[in-house]
């Protein structure tokens, strides 16, 4: 996968190596278009922290040397080397793109009837969970600042959301264990991990 420079609602599509023409949007990860035309990419889990917190949780992770994609290309007097080793969408006019919620560069169409979704700032990070049957969004900036353990169902899937707010991460599990659906509550952290919780079926500590 390429970048191709082309954007649907706002978000990234991809373009596929192997015809040089099937385009992936970021956010369906579906070939729109080319050879490749249906073919969908497989999801993998991930998770957004810090990499502070990413040593607490996994203190034996390697790490790979940071790479650009400056090297693919052939003539390195074509492009400053700021372009890859520094954040491009700054200006001193607006400041930092990421912050500014009322700007945006390349606005979304509508959706639905033709009303854009207010409800959360645009540009508010939120855990989006895609689920057959339903989907949900937990923005950050309403999480509970002293740490969250949401139970919700989204669609057929009964949900575990904890949350920690220093370090804006956000982890979904199934709350499904050996066939029982366990709900659990937050309690005082006293381990490696700032945040703990037990279940009220087992009262296991996890």
């Amino acid at each position: 996968m390429r970048v191709s420079g082309q954007l649907i609602n706002s978000n990234l599509v991809m373009f596929d190596q192997r015809d040089r023409k099937t385009l992936y949007p970021q956010m369906i990860y579906t070939g729109i278009s080319g050879t490749y035309e249906g073919e969908r990419l497989e999801l993998l889990p991930l998770v957004e922290t810090t990499w502070s917190m990413w040593r607490r949780i996994y203190p034996d992770s390697t790490v790979p040397l940071p790479g650009t994609g400056w090297e693919i290309f052939p003539r390195r007097d074509k492009f400053p080397v700021s372009f890859y080793s520094s954040y491009p969408y700054f200006w001193s006019r607006y400041g930092d793109y990421r912050l500014v919620n009322d700007w945006l560069i390349f606005p979304p169409t509508t959706n639905g009837e033709g009303v854009i979704d207010d409800r959360v700032p645009s540009k508010n990070i939120v855990l989006g969970i895609c689920q057959d049957g339903g989907n949900k969004a937990y923005p950050f900036a309403t999480m509970p600042q002293d740490g969250a353990v949401i139970n919700d169902v989204a669609g057929d899937l009964s949900l575990l959301v904890v949350y920690h707010a220093p370090s804006r991460t956000a982890i979904p599990y199934d709350r499904r264990v050996d066939g029982q659906t366990l709900s659990f509550y937050l309690v005082e952290a006293k381990g490696a991990l700032p945040v703990e919780f037990k279940d009220e079926q087992t009262g296991t500590r996890w």
